[in-house]
């Protein structure tokens, strides 16, 4: 590509972030578009799209790249892990840990159901341990109207698991 049309797609970006910024800001027609950038804490989207690019090519695609005379080698940065290709409901953890020579648990299995409720403006958390076919643990809170479902269910874990 060449500087003209460099340029052009710097311009054309340009134009579509000051849109965007002049809507948000509030601010006058003849702002600099610059400035808007500076008063809303926003990288030129030219700058962030040659970002975007350098993390691509080297992050995912596994290739060398430089940007502003820093030379990115792929081989410096920790590759993803592929995805799993085993769905989650089928995954059985005692499969795939070793237990190092521990010999068979004679302990009780437990098992534990949680919830975390929302209806309105009512929020609760709970959770039950059963051993032998039994309720051996229940707890219970009302929580304030502020917290969401889904802190209450990290609640319920959290008094499950203590």
């Amino acid at each position: 590509m060449g500087p003209q049309e460099h340029y052009r797609q710097q311009k054309l970006l340009s134009s579509i972030q000051r849109k965007f910024l002049l809507n948000i800001t509030g601010a006058y027609n003849t702002t600099p578009t610059a400035a808007l950038q500076v008063i809303e804490c926003l990288i030129p989207l030219h700058i962030k799209a040659k970002i975007q690019s350098t993390l691509v090519r080297v992050g995912r695609l596994g290739r060398n790249c430089d940007y502003e005379g820093i030379h990115f080698d792929h081989e410096s940065y920790e590759q993803p892990s592929p995805p799993s290709i085993i769905h989650p409901a089928l995954f059985s953890l005692e499969d795939r840990m070793p237990y190092e020579g521990q010999g068979p648990s004679n302990r009780t299995p437990t098992e534990v159901y949680t919830d975390g409720s929302k209806i309105n403006d009512e929020t609760g958390s709970a959770f039950c341990a059963i051993t032998n076919e039994a309720v051996s643990k229940t707890w219970k809170a009302k929580l304030s109207p502020a917290i969401t479902v889904f802190q209450a269910e990290m609640l319920a874990l959290k008094a499950a698991i203590e």
